[in-house]
């Protein structure tokens, strides 16, 4: 196995290509990366220091810093590919470390949607109704994401549906399933782009901060209106399919 594919595994490669921001992260990972194989740093070291800087960049977001909270959540990110890429290079993957992984990941999509749209209500550039649909479709999203992040299915399409392939292709580990469906692959691109940290949605909060704090909230929207799409089709994908966890 090459280094690169040691760090960077095929099967994961093939699961984020898809995400244009994915790409940029682990382009911009590379040079963290070997600083911290240089210094031995522990994985773990890693995600503790990607937890420090969510934190400070929510704080920041909500106190209407958001060029500041957007270039720290950028960091925030690349860190966050830092630590699992470590792991693997170093072979130092522990249930901890997924753990911490998954803990990260929800509070990322909890903590910083929120405290940016805090921010904009304090700054009195959006009414707080909305702020209740965020906290609504992100509880519904976080609540049911490890379905989309883990899969009890042989990654194989040739003995399921129509129906089936487009559900489970939703599922991260089922490359094969997913390239077997047209509309699996496009609510896969939709799903990664709009509800998740990696995706284009929470990149436009950065860039918009520093166009035009205004347009902040069409990202919010988007954001909110994804995560309530997809956390509401996981509840139609359980009572259809008992093998979706």
């Amino acid at each position: 196995m090459s280094l690169f594919n040691k760090v960077y595994p095929v099967e994961k490669f093939k699961a984020e290509i898809y995400s244009p921001m994915v790409i940029f992260y682990r382009i911009a990972s590379i040079p963290l990366l070997i600083i911290s194989k240089v210094l031995n740093f522990h994985p773990n070291f890693i995600t503790f220091i990607s937890f420090i800087t969510l934190f400070i960049a929510s704080f920041l977001a909500y106190s209407g810093s958001f060029i500041s909270a957007g270039i720290l959540m950028t960091l925030t990110i690349i860190l966050d590919c830092v630590d699992g890429e470590l792991a693997r290079i170093n072979e130092k993957e522990t249930i901890l470390g997924l753990k911490l992984e998954s803990i990260h990941a929800d509070l990322t999509l909890i903590l910083f949607p929120s405290t940016v749209l805090l921010g904009l209500i304090r700054a009195e550039a959006i009414q707080n109704w909305v702020f209740l649909f965020l906290l609504f479709s992100t509880s519904i999203y976080v609540n049911w994401r490890s379905a989309y992040s883990s899969s009890q299915v042989h990654d194989d399409p040739s003995k399921l549906s129509f129906l089936q392939k487009i559900i489970y292709s939703q599922q991260k580990p089922n490359n094969s399933i997913r390239a077997s469906s047209n509309i699996g692959i496009f609510l896969y691109i939709l799903r990664i782009n709009t509800s998740t940290q990696l995706g284009v949605a929470f990149a436009l909060i950065t860039l918009f901060s520093f166009i035009d704090v205004g347009l902040i909230i069409y990202s919010i929207w988007i954001i909110i209106i994804s995560q309530l799409f997809y956390g509401c089709a996981v509840i139609f994908g359980k009572i259809l399919f008992t093998n979706l966890k």
